[in-house]
């Protein structure tokens, strides 16, 4: 890893702050995108050489001057961890056309696009880079009300598939980072339920709620060359919730 540029959105807190500190601890070059420019400046900030980029992956418009500018301080983007995304809950009788058009803007719709112009740079560049997309293992387990969340990243995951098969004669791997249950501060308003969490780590064989770093040793091996020869794979890292 020492050397690439990784671009890691939805860095400046979570599992995205923490998948940004591993690869920066392997001689990444790390540019952290956030739609919360000060939360990603303050992630940077305990990365020597990191870099703060302002996203919102939802804005198409904004994805070519993003990667503009980490190109211009870094270098050309050879890691990217689409990792951005939103999770409002809702049953499906309660959804709304804005609640899925929100959700599906950004891990979706701004997951897709910004996928592409990356990938487009990497092929223009003779790059032979990896695309890590967090997905949600409720996209292949049902289990709380979350259709309009699960639609999206199990959408991702097939966007993954398909990209790997079309990028991977470019030397371009793209994968899916798959967590479970795991404590950030997108989910801590349902985990901090004591009777929801109990629940929830009852039907995890591992007896826990995942961390940040869980996920960010994985993302190593995806982004790393540790995972040569894996593209269009899922790495399902979620205690088990799949055979719980």
């Amino acid at each position: 890893m020492a050397g690439t540029v990784c671009l890691v959105t939805g860095g400046g807190q979570g599992i995205g702050q923490a998948i940004a500190a591993r690869l920066h601890a392997e001689g990444a070059r790390v540019a952290i995108a956030d739609r919360d420019l000060e939360r990603a400046r303050d992630a940077a900030a305990a990365l020597d050489g990191a870099i703060a980029v302002e996203l919102d992956v939802a804005d198409l418009d904004a994805h070519a001057s993003a990667l503009d500018e980490v190109e211009r301080r870094l270098g050309v983007v050879g890691v990217l961890v689409n990792n951005a995304g939103v999770g409002p809950h809702s049953a499906l009788l309660d959804v709304t056309p804005d609640l899925w058009d929100t959700v599906h803007s950004v891990n979706l719709r701004g997951a897709f696009f910004l996928l592409q112009a990356v990938a487009r740079r990497m092929v223009a560049h003779g790059i032979a880079g990896s695309i890590v997309n967090v997905t949600s293992v409720v996209a292949d387990r049902v289990w709380m009300p979350s259709t309009a969340y699960a639609a999206s990243k199990r959408a991702l995951a097939t966007v993954t598939e398909y990209a790997a098969a079309e990028l991977g004669p470019h030397g371009i791997r793209v994968n899916n980072l798959c967590p479970g249950p795991t404590d950030t501060p997108l989910s801590a308003p349902r985990y901090q339920d004591p009777a929801f969490r109990e629940a929830m780590v009852s039907r995890l064989p591992l007896g826990r709620v995942g961390t940040p770093g869980d996920l960010a040793e994985a993302a190593l091996f995806l982004a790393s060359e540790s995972s040569a020869f894996t593209t269009g794979s899922t790495l399902y890292v979620e205690g088990g919730r799949r055979v719980g």
